[in-house]
């Protein structure tokens, strides 16, 4: 090819060195090589055994999505007898077990996972929903077992620490031990509480027997407090009454308040106006409401509760009478 670089021909020139840039390429990257026209039925051939293999490729690629579907259905039932395992577990084989494996496990079934190991394996053995529970100080199964305990409600003490854990399922969102803890707690509280107002009762009871209240003050005047003047007077400022008339007019309007001097009746009218206006504060209505509402809340409580146990004593006299109803009938 060199004796076309001797030709005077310009466009010989560029030709030819154009061609050698093409087959040096070529030689280059075997991509760009071109094949001879002669080649045709083997280029054929060549692009058919291609496309077989494709499809052959195509086939194995669909196996293999196959068998990922078949590991993925494998894997769902290795998790269902998982499952089905965990849910024949005991508590000895609950017990083998770390407390992170158990919180995992507690976690994955939306459970709670504070507490020790046996709280723990209470709460997967139970299977407790996965609501919130409150905190104990805050909660109404405090309100209802400090109420059946302090008030002597008839049946309670005969009861077992099972029977008032059964009872309602305000104390089952704890876990038997917790609760066992609070009851004990609670009923040492109450004896306590009990022991200190019986020996304060029995104090006043013998200090009133060994000084006894004289029917008047010292100045000769009967006492505010056990008078009926003191209710009175209540009634007239509520009505008005006070308000409208002067201190001396009022102590004259009652033969009651003529008993005690003008002076002393004057500065119970003072006060009484005072403690009534201060009634109609905000602090006051805010802590009176709040009392009623939490009465109203342990009363609702004690209730339901009272019905329960009076149903569930009812059915079990039921099922004991129909038990010996059998008998008879069998003799």
């Amino acid at each position: 090819m060199s004796w076309l670089f001797l030709s005077d021909d310009a466009n010989t020139r560029a030709v030819c060195t154009n061609n050698i840039g093409t087959l040096w390429s070529q030689q280059s990257n075997p991509r760009l090589r071109t094949k001879p026209d002669s080649d045709d039925d083997d280029n054929e051939s060549e692009s058919n055994s291609e496309s077989e293999s494709e499809s052959g490729e195509d086939d194995e690629i669909d196996d293999t999505d196959n068998g990922g579907n078949e590991n993925l259905l494998d894997d769902d039932d290795d998790d269902d007898e998982e499952e089905d395992a965990q849910q024949h577990e005991t508590e000895e084989d609950l017990n083998q077990l770390t407390c992170v494996l158990l919180k995992l496990r507690l976690k994955a079934k939306g459970l709670p996972v504070s507490g020790r190991k046996a709280e723990l394996i209470n709460r997967l053995l139970t299977g407790k929903s996965s609501k919130k529970v409150k905190a104990w100080k805050k909660s109404d199964a405090k309100k209802l077992l400090t109420n059946l305990i302090y008030s002597n409600t008839p049946g309670v003490e005969r009861m077992s620490t099972e029977g008032i854990y059964q009872s309602n399922e305000a104390f089952q969102d704890y876990s038997f031990e917790q609760f066992k803890r609070y009851l004990s707690t609670i009923r040492a509280s109450a004896k306590k509480y009990n022991e200190r107002a019986e020996i304060s009762e029995r104090e006043i009871w013998s200090d009133k027997m060994k000084f006894p209240r004289n029917s008047t003050t010292i100045r000769g005047y009967p006492h505010w407090d056990e008078h009926l003047s003191s209710i009175l007077l209540t009634n007239d400022v509520k009505d008005g009454k006070a308000n409208r008339m002067k201190p001396r007019e009022l102590h004259a309007s009652r033969k009651e308040y003529k008993e005690f001097p003008l002076g002393v009746f004057r500065d119970h009218i003072y006060q009484e106006k005072r403690r009534q206006r201060e009634e109609a504060g905000w602090v006051f209505r805010r802590n009176n409401k709040g009392r009623k509402k939490h009465e109203a809340g342990i009363n609702a409580l004690s209730d339901d509760w009272n019905q329960i146990k009076y149903n569930k004593d009812y059915n079990d006299i039921c099922e004991m009478m129909a038990g010996k109803n059998d008998e008879e009938l069998v003799s």
